[in-house]
């Protein structure tokens, strides 16, 4: 399953169909998107409506009956936030041992000098086009930043060194990450570039 927005999931075929299932979420509303600025790298919190995204993220999880056999979790405050809760409500890990495991390859993309600059006056200082090519597009990056190609990249390699194996063996994996994590991501599983 992928998490496409803060409150439902969607089915998403499993890349080689193993056995097992991974669901994905996208952390709740952060106090940079709250106040429309790009954050990236910036470590921010979530806001009450994040915080409550989270727990509505773990009653879907609750009522689909879903236990974890593991969980991966950005490093970032906003992600682990929303991991903490969704899991504190949904009660979801098959066991109290499962460490929940942090990986910093999924996190955010990288905005470069971009982070913590509001996005509209970007919008309009590099102009529409501009601003969707540095943002979006796999050869350009903002300056001192990523590129979409490179989150891809570090994001397949995450799923492939860490979650196919729990896959393979029939196991239910949670991945608690960012939104320039999940669709590079959601493109690799659906064997696109």
């Amino acid at each position: 399953m992928i998490k496409t927005n803060n409150s439902t999931s969607v089915p998403v075929k499993q890349k080689d169909d193993y056995p097992g299932r991974a669901y994905f979420i996208r952390h709740g509303e952060s106090t940079s998107n709250e106040r429309n600025i790009f954050a990236g790298v910036l470590d921010v919190d979530l806001t009450a409506f994040g915080r409550l995204q989270a727990r509505r993220a773990g009653v879907d999880i609750k009522k689909k009956g879903v236990k974890f056999d593991a969980v991966y979790v950005s490093h970032m405050r906003r992600a682990r936030q929303t991991c903490e809760i969704a899991l504190a409500e949904s009660q979801a890990l098959k066991s109290p041992d499962i460490p929940v495991q942090i990986d910093h390859r999924i996190s955010e993309k990288s905005f470069g000098i971009f982070a913590g600059r509001n996005l509209n006056l970007l919008r309009l200082a590099l102009g529409y086009e501009g601003f969707e090519e540095m943002l979006h597009s796999h050869n350009e990056a903002p300056p001192a930043g990523e590129k979409i190609s490179q989150v891809y990249y570090r994001a397949a390699h995450f799923y492939e060194d860490k979650v196919v194996p729990h896959l393979k063996r029939g196991e239910t994996v949670l991945v608690v990450c960012h939104q320039y994590v999940l669709e590079p991501l959601a493109l690799y599983l659906s064997d696109l570039p």
